[in-house]
């Protein structure tokens, strides 16, 4: 197998990884800005990044989404800078399901470290091309 060809396989399961998570955010945040109208009626004064406030969080899970959608189809080509965006988009994913470990969705947030870990790996290790200087 030709080292450009070497870790297909795992870049291929990352990047499905990623298409799904990005999908999941756009998902979420389609829902909150949906779903602001009727939180608006019952919460007066509210702060912008309020948990009441879903409109700038519908925004936020939206962008976020649409990046990492686009690093993911950016990662089946390999192109470089959707692999360091793949990397940070699972590094911020794990450091903020750390806050869920001592929460009633604990097993959740395990399921969701381990596959941000797998998709970290599976970058760092196929996705970078380490071969391009031999």
């Amino acid at each position: 197998m030709s080292r450009e060809h070497r870790g297909t396989g795992w870049i291929v399961i990352s990047g499905i990884l990623l298409l799904l998570a990005g999908l999941g955010l756009i998902n979420t945040g389609a829902w909150a800005l949906h779903a602001n109208s009727s939180v608006q009626a019952t919460v007066r004064g509210q702060l912008l990044f309020s948990d009441n406030n879903l409109d700038v969080w519908g925004w936020i899970y939206l962008i976020a989404g649409a990046i990492v959608l686009l690093a993911a189809i950016g990662i089946f080509f390999r192109a470089q800078w959707a692999v360091w965006t793949g990397i940070a988009a699972a590094s911020l994913s794990i450091a903020i399901e750390f806050l869920w470990l001592f929460t009633p969705y604990w097993p959740q947030a395990l399921v969701v470290i381990g596959l941000d870990a797998f998709v970290i790996w599976a970058l760092t290790a196929y996705g970078l091309n380490q071969y391009q200087y031999e």
